[in-house]
């Protein structure tokens, strides 16, 4: 079995293998790259949420890593798209002269060559002079057994970008608490300013949440608590 599309939920993956007894094997790729660029193998099954291993034949690297080893992965090989259909400037700007494709993503490689995927450049949010990568703090809150999804994004604010966390989870569920269980699993500055529990998240017609969307949506209810904190 295996997942993708979007980031795989640990508790999700915990279930799944425990209902069927089998495998699920986390995935990656862009349609960019025809779509595959690595994934999970039944002889190496993994526990944890690494993207598997680099598929035959494709070539990954991560440009100028930071000292934790992440930055944005690039990928090379057959399966890489041409170019964008008429709009050459949009090809150079995502494809280098040496043929690697810009993925967009953070990510970093492991010594035995698995790859970690740590979120979309363009959604990295920097909290105080610190990156804070999103998918790792949406997998900490599914972890809490009330919440059912979650997305987390940045939103600026005067010398700083705040972190918002909204959730959706059990009826009665309380912001409070599920921030008190991230100050238990998380350093500090990952944890987010505020957390709002919804009934719902907009979607695209895939299912994909619209992160975008969030802050606009909510705008009214974050600027009120951002006053209350002041």
């Amino acid at each position: 079995m295996s997942s993708g599309g979007a980031p795989l939920d640990p508790a999700w993956k915990e279930r799944i293998e425990a209902t069927f007894g089998l495998p699920l094997h986390n995935g990656y790729g862009l349609t960019e790259t025809s779509p595959g660029v690595c994934g999970g193998s039944n002889a190496r099954p993994r526990k944890d949420l690494a993207l598997g291993e680099i598929l035959p034949g494709v070539e990954c690297i991560v440009d100028e890593p930071d000292e934790h080893g992440v930055g944005e992965l690039l990928i090379r090989g057959p399966n890489i798209m041409k170019g964008y259909y008429r709009n050459p400037e949009a090809t150079r700007e995502a494809i280098r002269e040496d043929g690697f494709f810009r993925s967009g993503d953070f990510a970093k490689i492991d010594p035995d060559g698995a790859v970690w995927l740590m979120g979309r450049k363009k959604e990295l949010i920097i909290r105080s002079g610190f990156n804070v990568y999103p998918p790792e703090v949406e997998a900490m809150l599914t972890r809490h057994p009330d919440v059912a999804q979650t997305a987390v994004v940045g939103r600026p604010v005067p010398g700083n970008e705040e972190i918002i966390a909204f959730v959706t989870a059990k009826a009665g569920t309380k912001a409070a608490d599920l921030k008190g269980f991230l100050h238990d699993h998380l350093v500090a500055y990952k944890v987010p300013q505020h957390i709002v529990v919804i009934d719902d998240f907009p979607r695209a017609a895939t299912g994909k949440i619209l992160k975008h969307k969030l802050v606009d949506l909510y705008a009214d209810e974050l600027d009120r608590r951002d006053a209350l904190a002041t």
